[in-house]
């Protein structure tokens, strides 16, 4: 008997863990008028079905899975159907329901995602896109965020004046600014923003140093430019940025990514989104092609692949590569440090490529460790100082095996080498496609290519795959 009882409850169980939930797509109700839905595709479906009194239960299901953005795929897995059950159905149920309530011809319906479109058409949507849009305030918004007070700076004219230019007279929708980490893309960011914020009604920076996903920011935006901190967002990706290019639109905004890189995958080529952060994609590619009146600038180590293929020089998305500062700039960096001047400093400057953050780095190990002497820190060749360490450890860290490999031959030689020339050492030994790995080290601004056609890597790279990169 005891045997027979714990069957039947492990029967029981079973089929209950088999049971679509009670409303398992609740947040139809939030953005669609369903009673009114419900209503009046009852009385179109008493034309099919003339002793009928409403929509069914199975039906209302289907049709909120429907407005939900589920394909019938998806909405048989929540059902615990089979896909083909559920398409038979809407196929002589809703499909058919729909066309006439929206006064389409039998069988018109080539998509399911047809539904949703024509009943948003049809005025049944409480929640549109353009009630959202419509929310977008008039006053001025400034939200600076974790952008860095960029008071104290140095050089880049020639970047900013070209920047500018972007922005303001050609109105880019897109803007990436790229380059090795600690070489000032922030910073110069930063300037520009600050020059260029009267131009535009809204500035928003958001710094994603820590990865924040695109539904998160996308709301956060919405809310902002409407100034309604209750604002009721689509919870689809797509209707948000929807949402989002019909308020750039309107007003002209300024929204900043700052640190785009953190949402990359490591080990693979340069710009692979980790899968969570993959809207990121799609709001770029759709902000840089949709017509609006705004713009989203950007810094990353490495260009997103969208922004590679949608970007040119007389397009509304531009890219500008950042390298070291001049050397009129950097001396000036290493003069607010407090370094004593020297006629080394050039040579200082050289090793680092005029990168800003690592020659800030190593003026406090010459000053705390060799009396202000450049010649006597060069000379012993230890280009890589203790603080330095975790930030070059975290640039490589990004990369696959094959780039590594790359990295150790092209630090072997120590002069420039073209891709013939690497392949025919690396090929014979290596998995992997030489060519695909070179070029994403480029991207992520870690080799050099020179006048003569050959790639090499700057000092202090060199200097860390030979001492550091395993």
């Amino acid at each position: 008997m005891m045997r027979i009882k714990v069957k039947n409850i492990q029967t029981t169980l079973a089929m209950q863990s088999h049971q679509p939930s009670p409303e398992p797509f609740a947040q139809a109700a939030n953005e669609w008028n369903l009673q009114k839905l419900y209503e009046d595709l009852a009385s179109v479906k008493k034309e099919f079905a003339p002793n009928t009194t409403g929509l069914t239960v199975v039906e209302k299901q289907l049709l909120q899975g429907l407005l939900c953005r589920y394909n019938p795929a998806k909405i048989a897995e929540k059902l615990f159907r089979t896909p083909g059950s559920v398409k038979v159905d809407l196929s002589n149920g809703i499909y058919r329901y729909v066309e006439a309530l929206t006064g389409r011809q039998p069988n018109e319906l080539r998509s399911w995602s047809d539904v949703k479109e024509w009943l948003e058409s049809a005025g049944y949507r409480t929640q549109s896109i353009e009630s959202i849009a419509s929310f977008a305030s008039n006053g001025k918004i400034i939200d600076w965020g974790e952008a860095l007070d960029a008071s104290v700076f140095f050089g880049r004219e020639t970047e900013l004046a070209t920047l500018i230019q972007w922005l303001v007279t050609d109105r880019c929708r897109l803007v990436a600014l790229q380059g090795m980490g600690g070489i000032g893309k922030t910073t110069l960011a930063a300037q520009v923003a600050d020059r260029v914020k009267n131009e535009f009604d809204c500035l928003i920076w958001k710094s994603i140093l820590y990865p924040i996903a695109p539904k998160v920011i996308l709301t956060k935006w919405l809310r902002q430019l409407s100034q309604q901190d209750d604002l009721q967002v689509p919870d689809h990706l797509e209707d948000q940025i929807s949402c989002l290019i019909q308020i750039l639109q309107q007003r002209r905004c300024l929204l900043v990514l700052d640190s785009l890189e953190t949402i990359f995958q490591k080990g693979q080529s340069a710009g692979c989104y980790q899968t969570e952060y993959q809207g990121y994609g799609e709001l770029l590619k759709r902000v840089g092609q949709e017509r609006h009146q705004s713009c989203i600038l950007l810094t990353s180590q490495v260009n997103p692949s969208e922004i590679n293929v949608i970007a040119g020089n007389t397009l509304p998305v531009r890219c500008m590569k950042l390298d070291g500062l001049s050397d009129e700039a950097a001396r000036s960096v290493l003069y607010t440090k407090g370094l004593l001047k020297d006629e080394q400093w050039n040579g200082l400057i050289r090793v680092y490529r005029g990168n800003p953050l690592l020659l800030k780095i190593a003026a406090v190990t010459i000053q705390d460790m060799y009396g202000d002497n450049v010649n006597a820190f060069l000379t012993r060749k230890t280009y890589i100082t203790g603080d330095m360490r975790p930030f070059l450890d975290q640039l490589f860290r990004c990369l696959s095996n094959i780039e590594k490999e790359v990295m150790k031959e092209l630090a072997r030689v120590q002069q420039p080498v073209t891709l013939l020339e690497l392949e025919q050492s690396l090929q014979p030994t290596l998995e992997g496609n030489v060519l695909e790995a070179l070029e994403s080290l480029v991207r992520r601004s870690l080799v050099e290519r020179g006048a003569t056609q050959g790639f090499t890597l700057q000092p202090i790279i060199a200097a860390y795959v030979n001492q550091f990169l395993e």
